[in-house]
């Protein structure tokens, strides 16, 4: 993380390092209250991006890790398992248009046994390889 980046940043310290619960407020609008020990993101976190983007869920070395929800702007939202800051795992995305997918994911992408259930009422269940279904 870019310290120098900051307008504001409160919270505890130990040996010069953050630790435990403390709050960030970023230059380009982003805000994080985050829980740190010994400098690094850990534990369970909110992040709100500038552009209205928001995270919550857990953190492990400075990375998204383990569950989390993220809404996106857009009125897109995704609840899942993230693995060293990509979504990995199982999880369930939203999509604004009411499109649904719940399933595997893989490097960020739908990969695996999922089912994807459009707007429309079209279901394709099976599975999925780098976000295309393959039956």
């Amino acid at each position: 993380m870019n310290t120098s980046l900051l307008n504001k940043e409160k919270g505890e310290m130990k040996d010069g390092n953050k630790h435990g619960k403390g709050k960030m407020d970023f230059a380009n609008g982003d805000k994080y209250t985050e829980d740190c020990v010994n400098g690094i993101r850990t534990g369970q976190d909110l992040y709100i991006f500038a552009n209205g983007d928001r995270y919550e869920g857990q953190w492990k070395d400075d990375k998204k890790h383990g569950k989390g929800r993220m809404d996106f702007a857009n009125g897109d939202k995704y609840t899942g398992d993230y693995v060293n800051g990509i979504r990995t795992g199982q999880g369930l995305y939203i999509y604004a248009s009411g499109t649904r997918y719940e399933g595997q994911w893989k490097d960020d992408k739908i990969h695996g046994k999922g089912k994807m259930t459009y707007a429309n009422g079209t279901i394709e269940d099976g599975m999925w390889s780098n976000s295309s279904f393959v039956g």
